[in-house]
């Protein structure tokens, strides 16, 4: 909710009209983002934006909406200083032995905000010509306290894209940078991809996660991306996301008749361990096709008396999304067990996958977590190093592994078929030294007053970094031979 008491909701319709906008406006909808105009799938459309309570009766009765649900919030996948990656992954090397530095490329950045951007601007680690399309989501914007360190409680400090920036700098100094937050929805990133597409950005990298986009199908920013790639030329990389301990996938198994998935036999719950205040989501998809689920599953949290807590019950008849998420808070004074239970309501049998946000999962770990955009044809993921560890080649345990699994569907939104595609594309390096501006990252145990960045968060503008180096030295390269170099 807003000052205003609003409700910040997506709505699903099977087409996005100027009449239909209209009709919401006319009953008090603010409009934040559409799908109208993007290059995507007619199943996939949505409008996103803010309404009272008193207002959504209303609009739920208008027959072009077949959905409404809350929007859910972007996640982050973190985990006079110069990068480690820099030498690491011979960036240095390159710039000296054949003398580019990415001049002539742009990289265009998408993440949180850049509210301290100023203070890596006068220490030198970022140039005064940084072009800033959008940062509304931070303290600048909101005209609250920016003084607080980053993610700390109740602080509006956004600055995980000034590192990102920073580290595109340090390995390609001679690239002209561009910086867009990522919007409070997919729809509004998918239209941010597309404004940077606009400015000029020969490559894109952003560090976002979507958990309620599509995880068995391409969704409305994958489908994006893979439009700029193939008709833009612009060379795209993400984060693989920080999800390895945080994800389970199987085909629905039940044995025992009781209607709840077997994670194992006789074992009809997933555990996970949540610290005294903490909150965990959790996120359940099924391969339907979106906008015409005709599997009906539901979603449940239990505590460790198997009582349910909470629930996520939504019909899906045909018509709507295969997608359930619900959450818990841990309101006692000491860290507590938690059970997950999916129970299938009704139809078939179906391949599911579960990621958990804020909490790890204690038993039935499975790979194939990379989802959502970072699972599209022309997305390159990339998956993380330590820069501590970089000599040994080891993957980061937390670093979300694949391959991501894909669907083909019928008319009516069942599975006929499944291509695994192979993810990460790429593994780059994390843990290196950024300034810290607007005290994001960890504290250096060395003792300096700069920060550590952690997660595939960072290891992605290492590689966009590399790319841009590349494209100065070969601008013949398009972006789809970038990604095999």
């Amino acid at each position: 909710m807003d000052t205003q008491h609003r409700a910040h909701i997506t709505l699903r319709v099977h087409a996005v009209t100027d009449a239909l906008l209209q009709q919401l406006t006319a009953l008090g909808f603010e409009l934040e983002a559409s799908t109208q105009g993007l290059p995507i799938s007619a199943n996939l459309h949505s409008i996103v934006g803010w309404a009272s309570l008193a207002q959504l009766d209303a609009i739920a009765r208008l027959p072009a909406i077949f959905h409404i649900r809350p929007t859910l919030e972007p996640i982050l996948y973190t985990g006079s200083v110069n990068s480690a990656g820099d030498s690491i992954l011979g960036a240095a090397q390159l710039r000296a032995s054949i003398g580019v530095s990415g001049s002539g490329q742009t990289v265009g950045v998408l993440s949180d905000g850049v509210d301290h951007l100023s203070n890596a601007q006068a220490s030198g680690d970022l140039p005064a010509s940084v072009g800033v399309l959008s940062n509304t989501l931070g303290c600048l914007a909101a005209g609250t306290d920016c003084s607080c360190p980053t993610n700390t409680p109740n602080c509006d400090v956004k600055d995980e894209g000034t590192a990102m920036l920073e580290i595109v700098h340090d390995l390609a100094p001679g690239a002209q940078l561009l910086f867009s937050d990522a919007g409070a929805s997919p729809e509004a990133f998918a239209q941010r991809i597309l404004g940077l597409r606009n400015a000029g950005s020969s490559i894109i990298v952003d560090d976002i996660g979507w958990f309620g986009s599509p995880y068995y199908e391409d969704g409305i920013i994958a489908q994006t991306i893979n439009s700029v790639t193939l008709n833009n030329d612009i060379a795209y990389f993400s984060s693989a996301g920080n999800q390895a301990l945080e994800h389970y996938e199987s085909f629905f198994n039940d044995t025992s008749g009781n209607g709840f998935h077997e994670f194992s036999a006789g074992d009809d719950s997933l555990g996970f361990i949540l610290p005294a205040g903490a909150t965990a989501v959790v996120f359940l998809q099924w391969n339907n096709k979106w906008g015409s689920a005709n599997d009906d599953y539901d979603l449940l949290i239990a505590d460790q008396n198997f009582q349910i807590l909470a629930e996520s019950t939504n019909t899906q008849n045909g018509t709507g999304d295969p997608f359930e998420v619900t959450g818990i808070v841990n309101t006692s004074d000491s860290e507590m067990l938690f059970n997950i239970g999916v129970k299938k309501f009704a139809g078939a049998d179906r391949e599911f996958t579960i990621l958990l946000r804020n909490a790890s999962a204690q038993e039935y770990i499975s790979a194939g977590g990379i989802t959502g955009h970072q699972a599209a044809e022309h997305c390159l993921a990339i998956g993380t190093i330590n820069a501590q560890d970089a000599a040994t080649n080891d993957i980061a345990p937390y670093s979300s592994q694949g391959p991501s699994r894909i669907y083909s569907y019928d008319g009516a939104g069942n599975p006929v078929g499944f291509t695994d595609r192979l993810k990460p594309d790429l593994t780059a390096i994390d843990g290196v030294l950024v300034t810290g501006a607007g005290g994001f990252g960890v504290a250096d145990p060395n003792g300096s007053s700069n920060r550590l960045f952690f997660g595939t968060s960072a290891a992605a503008p290492h590689a966009a970094a590399i790319a841009a180096l590349v494209r100065a030295a070969a601008p013949q390269l398009s972006a789809t031979q970038v990604a095999q170099v």
